[in-house]
């Protein structure tokens, strides 16, 4: 559910997971003071848009952080039984000469649901 396929990398691994949609959080932004003149805004998010119509029990998703925090702090009960992952673009990341992620060699766990485990377990 991000904007491009994520490509992750490790020593046993390599795997290329497409776009399958482009989900964005809905983003509310309350002004706030100016500070040295300049207009500063406080960000909430206020759900999620662009997703798939069915998401089932067990699905894992690969989104963005921000996407992430939308969806764990919204009261949106879709997210009760899927796992949510986020690519880790941090330091563990490869990039290129242009400072691209090229892969990811991990994933950042944001929401767990068991029923994945059950249906990881049974592949």
């Amino acid at each position: 559910m991000t904007p491009h396929e994520v490509r992750y990398e490790n020593k046993e691994v390599l795997r290329t997971f497409l776009s399958d949609c482009i989900a964005r959080a809905v983003q509310v932004d309350t002004d706030q003071r100016l500070i040295l003149g300049l207009a500063t805004v406080e960000r909430t998010y206020d759900g999620v848009e662009g997703l798939p119509i069915e998401i089932a029990d067990g699905d894992i998703l690969i989104v963005s952080t921000i996407l992430a925090e939308a969806m764990v702090s919204s009261k949106d009960n879709r997210w009760n039984n899927v796992t949510i992952l986020v690519p880790d673009t941090g330091p563990s990341c490869k990039r290129n000469s242009d400072g691209v992620v090229a892969s990811v060699s991990q994933f950042i766990l944001k929401l767990y649901c068991l029923s994945t485990a059950s249906y990881l377990s049974s592949v």
